[in-house]
């Protein structure tokens, strides 16, 4: 049952992960576009970055704490 609130957990911080992606990339295609300038895009670019290696080090703590516990309970 443990498995469950992790396995959302991990869902929905993927979902977080994807959506900050995307949105980086759509700053990139604004600034190509010209309709942003380069000092916009770095500051839309820093604040992107930070939030997607936060949700990247949240995955990572909970993959490894799912994979703890099933080690665990396999008795190893």
């Amino acid at each position: 049952m443990l498995a469950e609130p992790v396995n959302s957990d991990v869902q929905q911080l993927n979902f977080q992960l994807n959506e900050a992606n995307k949105r980086l990339s759509k700053a990139r295609g604004l600034l190509l576009a010209g309709y942003i300038d380069a000092d916009d895009y770095r500051t839309i670019k820093s604040d992107r970055e930070k939030k997607i290696n936060r949700l990247e080090v949240l995955l990572d703590t909970l993959g490894t704490s799912n994979t703890n516990s099933e080690l665990f309970k396999k008795g190893y």
